[in-house]
C-alpha cells in the first residue's frame, strides 16, 4: 500500500520516472552496486533479507544503506521516508528528527526526511516538495 501511494506520487511529479522497487536491504545494496539511479527513495526501517522473514528486520535499515553508499563512494540522492517515529529500543533509541540531524552532518547525498502517513496527506505534499528541489 505505501509504495503505491509513493508511486502516484513519482507519477504525478513526473510520468516519466522509471521506478524500481527493491524490499530489503541486502536486495537494494546489490542493486545499487550494479546500477545507476537518479535518486532513492529509501526505508528506514526494512527487512535485512527476505520480506518474508520477520527475524531479520532491521529498524535502522535506512541508515545502513546510508553508511554502505559514503563507504562505496556512491553519491545518489536519497530522501528517507517512513512512518515511525522512533526507531530502536533501549539506549540505542532515536528518534526520526535525531536521525534527520544525524544523517544531515553525515551523508552528504542525503536530502531530507519525509514523514510517511496512511490516513494523513501532508507527506504528499512533502515528498513532491523534495523531488522539485531535486530538479
Amino acid at each position: 500500500f505505501k509504495i503505491n501511494n509513493i508511486k502516484e506520487i513519482l507519477n504525478e511529479v513526473n510520468a516519466s520516472f522509471i521506478i524500481d522497487v527493491e524490499k530489503s536491504l541486502n536486495c537494494g545494496l546489490r542493486r545499487i552496486r550494479k546500477d545507476t539511479f537518479d535518486i532513492i527513495l529509501l526505508d528506514m526501517s526494512m527487512p535485512t533479507f527476505s520480506i518474508t522473514d520477520s527475524q531479520n528486520f532491521d529498524s535502522y535499515g535506512g541508515k545502513t544503506f546510508l553508511k554502505e553508499m559514503k563507504r562505496k563512494i556512491i553519491e545518489i540522492p536519497v530522501i528517507v521516508i517512513t512512518q515511525y517515529d522512533i526507531f530502536g529500543e533501549g539506549n540505542s533509541q532515536k528518534t526520526a528528527e535525531d536521525l534527520d540531524e544525524e544523517f544531515k552532518k553525515s551523508f552528504s547525498n542525503y536530502k531530507g526526511m519525509v514523514k510517511y502517513s496512511s490516513i494523513q496527506n501532508d507527506w504528499k505534499t512533502h515528498l513532491k516538495q523534495a523531488l522539485i528541489k531535486l530538479n
